[in-house]
């Protein structure tokens, strides 16, 4: 059983499992960093010596978006994982030992890298050199609902309710029958609403009247007839952020922005999970540092409910000091 073709029976049972943009990101690892190492071997002629081998070809490999830097940590654990799904499913599917198993993969740590966000305030700055109300409106919605990018490509104008935003599809250009893009579920398939501040609520009516002053389709809320583009949205980004001198942050920075101000409002991970559609866990992982940094607040409570405490003792202090002197000569009179 070759390698490659061995690959091509899973990668079709696997389009009838998962969504296409999956299948699409399992192709391209395989491509660049495992088919070339592999092709042409019997898939029961690999040993755990081969799969050792490739590992360390692959962790010497550099990347050049990275400037030529070795691949990431993470990059590195999903290639190596998207192998050992395939090697399972061999094993299951043609009975033989998976040459992964008990191999442990070479360490590599680096230094965790600060999320990107916008405090409320360079935010506005943002904001306030904005014209345009076509992106002015969408740049709040980044802000204010925290949603993925993909998810605001996909969002129609019927997904805008009193209740707030229905967010359940995502807009998708990696597909794999040569469909320009897709309309598919959201990253976990989850399912959420999203209450919309009334700052965003205002901005949005004036957006939509213009689109119907206009005679611009509803299909999409932000781009009519088709989604408005990735790049497009960059490119806008981009002139913004030149024209306010605020730091430049990518579009996935606006989630992180609203994390924290939510994180920051009070809110606890549970809810934050379930307004960004996204796992306990990860909230916890990624945004674990939010929490972290209010500590400091939490010592200053801790300060002011200690500093009150004392205070009301201090102020019981005499009438409870007279009394005990009350009670110690009515002692020494009985004695």
């Amino acid at each position: 059983m070759p390698f490659e073709k061995a690959l091509a029976a899973y990668l079709a049972f696997d389009r009838l499992q998962t969504k296409d943009v999956t299948v699409y990101e399992k192709t391209k690892l395989f491509k660049l960093h495992i088919t070339p190492y592999f092709e042409g071997k019997d898939i029961r002629s690999i040993t755990k010596k081969d799969i050792a081998e490739w590992q360390d070809i692959l962790w010497a490999k550099t990347s050049p978006t990275r400037n030529d830097k070795l691949l990431s940590a993470r990059y590195l654990d999903r290639i190596r994982s998207t192998l050992h799904c395939f090697f399972r499913w061999c094993a299951e599917r043609y009975d033989i030992p998976s040459p992964m198993l008990n191999l442990s993969a070479p360490k590599r740590r680096e230094a965790k890298q600060p999320l990107e966000f916008y405090e409320l305030e360079e935010f506005n700055r943002l904001l306030s050199v904005i014209d345009s109300q076509e992106w002015r409106t969408l740049i709040m919605f980044l802000f204010y609902v925290g949603c993925r990018v993909g998810e605001l490509q996909a969002l129609s104008e019927a997904d805008i309710a009193p209740d707030g935003v229905h967010i359940y599809k995502t807009y998708t250009k990696k597909t794999t029958d040569g469909s320009p893009y897709k309309i598919t579920d959201t990253k976990n398939y989850k399912v959420r609403t999203v209450p919309l501040p009334e700052i965003l609520k205002t901005e949005l009516d004036k957006y939509i009247a213009i689109k119907r002053e206009n005679g611009i389709a509803d299909t999409f809320l932000f781009g009519g007839d088709r989604p408005v583009a990735l790049q497009s949205i960059r490119n806008r980004l981009d002139h913004y952020i030149e024209l306010s001198g605020v730091k430049r942050i990518r579009i996935h920075g606006f989630r992180h922005s609203y994390v924290s101000m939510c994180a920051h409002l009070g809110a606890t991970p549970v809810v934050i999970a379930h307004l960004i559609g996204d796992t306990i866990e990860t909230v916890m992982q990624v945004y674990t540092h939010i929490w972290a940094d209010d500590g400091s607040e939490i010592v200053l409570r801790i300060n002011r409910l200690a500093s009150e405490t004392m205070a009301q003792n201090m102020a019981q202090t005499p009438s409870k000091q007279a009394k005990m002197t009350q009670n110690s000569t009515k002692i020494n009179t009985q004695k």
